[in-house]
């Protein structure tokens, strides 16, 4: 049953492939705007780098020393201002790709998944009730007018009045609230965790010198691994309740939570391979350079992956969204 739902989940994201594009362009939108933000930031800087002035006394040892002099003087003046810019930076960037995520996946999510199977009433406008919903105009009963009227049914069994169909009494119409809730969720209870976790499994490093590191190493292994494998399960769980939010079926959770956690699974660790796959590709590469050539070229194979990744990644996410919706409908009809 599982691979008919992740081969059936497949199929419905490669008819919406144009979702993954949408997915990327506000990625390259958040990237634009937080590259325009640094650049900002550092234009600010060094129109005050410019306001410094001093003379050139012929002798370069001692232009150097001046120099130097003179930067650090700025910099004890000015650090201040530059850590609160680049802290207003981050935050405004984080915020961006918050807004961002959630507007443009709520969309694309809508358009993919625009309804969802209702409780009962509703048509499909791919139904063969269609033609008998908009003809009937009996009372109780909504008139559609467009072919993606956002009530549908289920399946054939749903309840109809009188051949016509009635209103769903629950949609699933995705929010652009909620995914900005729950994105904002995600992300403070897995940087929160990630934070305790790392004061208890490494705080020993942070009282030791550099020095003893090593040593340190060998006696908190155990308890770093422990605290790498609680995140990645509170990360992978996290993930799962987001899903089924965003997805409006969070039902699933008490109905069919060993399918749709196993597919969560699969999709995750698939990427996951296919990531460490690509860095270590990557990885290899940069340490097998010789020239400025072919450092260059292996910044653009890098970036390349990145972009792949990426797409992947919205691809992924597209099809466990397909499967959710698949599994949603088959808890319904039951």
């Amino acid at each position: 049953m599982l691979d008919e739902i992740l081969r059936e989940g497949f199929a419905l994201a490669n008819r919406r492939l144009g979702r993954v594009l949408l997915d990327t362009v506000w990625k390259a939108i958040w990237l634009a705007v937080t590259a325009g933000l640094f650049v900002l930031l550092i234009s600010w800087y060094g129109s005050r780098l410019q306001t410094i002035a001093w003379e050139d006394t012929g002798v370069p040892a001692v232009n150097a020393v001046l120099a130097a002099t003179l930067l650090r003087e700025f910099w004890d003046a000015n650090k201040g201002q530059l850590y609160w810019g680049l802290g207003v930076v981050i935050v405004a960037s984080g915020l961006a790709w918050f807004f961002l995520e959630a507007f443009f996946r709520s969309r694309y999510v809508v358009a993919g998944f625009k309804v969802s199977p209702p409780l009962r009433g509703g048509v499909d406008a791919r139904s063969k009730k269609w033609s008998e919903a908009t003809a009937l105009r009996a009372d109780g009963v909504a008139p559609f007018i467009e072919r993606h009227h956002s009530v549908r049914a289920a399946s054939e069994g749903d309840d109809f009045s009188d051949g016509a169909a009635t209103r769903p009494q629950r949609g699933g119409e995705g929010s652009f609230r909620v995914f900005l809730a729950s994105a904002a969720l995600r992300f403070f209870v897995l940087a929160a965790s990630a934070f305790v976790l790392a004061l208890i499994s490494a705080g020993p490093f942070l009282t030791a010198p550099f020095a003893e590191w090593p040593g340190r190493w060998l006696d908190t292994r155990g308890a770093v691994v422990a605290a790498l494998v609680a995140f990645l399960s509170l990360a992978f769980l996290v993930t799962l309740l987001d899903t089924l939010v965003r997805g409006d079926a969070i039902d699933l959770l008490g109905k069919d939570l060993i399918r749709v956690s196993l597919m969560l699974g699969i999709l995750m660790l698939f990427e996951v391979m296919v990531a460490a796959s690509v860095a270590a590709a990557v990885v290899a590469g940069f340490l097998n350079v010789g020239r400025m050539g072919e450092a260059i070229a292996m910044l653009g194979a890098a970036g390349v992956g990145v972009v792949f990744l990426s797409l992947l990644h919205s691809y992924l996410l597209l099809v466990r969204f397909s499967a959710v919706d698949i599994m949603r409908r088959n808890v319904v009809e039951i």
